[in-house]
């Protein structure tokens, strides 16, 4: 009971560095590297095995960790991708408009502060990194017996 209440508090902690990374020190990685003390705890608490049930697992990390870095990638072109579509110049890793380039992302939303792409580019690389340092500590917690088939190459055939 103590552990899930714990996970719950762990990821909330994490996403609030990650979405005010633009306001305060914090984002994209620091949010991340909290965010991966979750799975760390439920592989201490419990095992390797329980995070399978739960559908985390390495190649399950690699596509959400891939996910994170497409975003990212997306991020950094998505201003120039809708200047070219109408016409306008634009630049790589555009934020605000400029006067010669009027396209830009919203810098609010209402009340909140978005900062552009600062938020953008924090949430893709909040999921990039917890995901890689999941799959470093789902590697890590390997049986030592399934480590040695594998060096030994058993089980694959040779």
């Amino acid at each position: 009971t103590v552990t899930k209440i714990t996970l719950c508090m762990i990821l909330a902690v994490a996403a609030s560095i990650t979405l005010h990374g633009h306001l305060t020190p914090g984002g994209g990685f620091q949010g991340g590297a909290t965010a991966a003390i979750a799975p760390l705890l439920v592989l201490v608490v419990f095992s390797v095995y329980v995070l399978h049930s739960m559908r985390v697992s390495k190649e399950n990390m690699l596509i959400l960790r891939s996910l994170g870095l497409l975003g990212v990638g997306l991020t950094a072109f998505i201003v120039l991708l809708v200047a070219l579509i109408h016409g306008i110049p634009a630049f790589v890793f555009q934020n605000q408009p400029k006067p010669y380039s009027p396209v830009g992302l919203p810098w609010k939303l209402g009340e909140v502060l978005t900062s552009g792409t600062p938020l953008l580019f924090n949430i893709s690389e909040m999921f990039a990194v917890a995901a890689g340092f999941t799959i470093v500590f789902i590697l890590l917690a390997i049986p030592e017996s399934e480590a040695l088939k594998v060096m030994k190459g058993e089980g694959y055939g040779h």
